[in-house]
């Protein structure tokens, strides 16, 4: 039975909420950031504006973390979730499905909103998505072309990355990074929302496919920007997230027999790669030795038994 929490008597109690803006956040383990991201949608975001959070573990830690701020928020908020982890794709489908706002705004947990100034109103057409910069201030790779077999080749073994630059105005992408946009919340769900084939990665560059062969827009707007901690659930189970991610990437380039089988021969080289690097210096970026090794064995095993 899904457990939902009070709305927020704070400010807004003598207010009219506005059915307008309603800020969606799908919650895992992240009792220690959530309350950046509440101070700053209340800075930034106009009066009248709601979030809803499901969380996708222990939903009574997660309110009883957040505390006085579920009733003394600016906002009105409601926590949401039976504890148990639906995923990323099918727990952002829910909050939409339950939503009655015209627009809606995905923010991961661990994002802050720096800016909110006269941003384009995503219409039925239009998905809006701010440019969104590391804890260091770093413009993220959060936006882009569409993410081809040729491009995720050229990512993953000639450790290639599109040159990222500062935006003068709105400009038209191929994809935004679910971490953080806007949409017109009936045509989300008439596109059929997040694939639920995705646990987790992968699905907002789905979504993004299907928008534009709908006939969509994807804009980026740097009046609207956000700060991105990043990898804080995945940090948690490092070896778990490589395989979600690797099960969602594979989902997502097997559109032909043929795709599915050069995806994942790029994949297994670049896990052996990865996996000597880790042998010379004892970790690949954020993996240890030990970790990457594992998951190449996954990843040499599935091969092995799958065609």
């Amino acid at each position: 039975m899904v457990e939902v929490a009070a709305r927020s008597k704070g400010r807004l109690m003598n207010e009219q909420v506005s059915a307008g803006w309603e800020v969606l956040v799908v919650a895992y383990n992240s009792e220690p950031e959530l309350p950046g991201l509440i101070d700053s949608a209340e800075r930034n975001l106009p009066a009248g504006t709601t979030m809803t959070i499901w969380s996708n573990s222990d939903t009574d830690v997660l309110r009883l973390a957040l505390g006085a701020k579920l009733t003394t928020s600016t906002l009105s908020i409601e926590v949401l979730g039976d504890g148990s982890n639906l995923g990323f794709a099918k727990a952002c489908n829910r909050l939409a499905e339950m939503s009655e706002a015209d627009t809606i705004l995905f923010l991961n947990p661990d994002t802050e909103i720096l800016d909110f100034g006269e941003v384009l109103q995503p219409t039925i057409s239009r998905i809006v998505a701010p440019t969104v910069y590391s804890q260091a201030g770093e413009l993220q790779s959060t936006f882009g072309a569409e993410r081809t077999l040729r491009r995720e080749i050229a990512i993953r073994l000639l450790r290639w990355q599109p040159a990222m630059r500062e935006l003068d105005g709105a400009t038209s992408v191929g994809f935004v990074s679910g971490a953080a946009f806007a949409v017109d919340r009936r045509r989300f769900l008439e596109v059929g929302g997040f694939n639920t084939d995705f646990f987790m990665y992968y699905e907002d560059l789905d979504f993004c496919r299907r928008w534009r062969a709908a006939g969509g827009t994807i804009c980026v707007d740097p009046r609207f920007r956000v700060m991105h901690i990043g990898g804080v659930s995945a940090s948690r189970n490092l070896l778990l997230a490589l395989q979600r991610s690797y099960e969602s990437a594979l989902a997502y380039h097997s559109r032909t027999a043929s795709s599915r089988i050069l995806f994942r021969g790029v994949a297994l080289t670049e896990a052996i790669l990865k996996s000597l690097v880790a042998a010379a210096t004892g970790r690949v970026g954020r993996v240890d030795r030990n970790t990457q090794w594992r998951f190449t064995r996954w990843i040499l095993r599935r091969s092995l038994r799958r065609p």
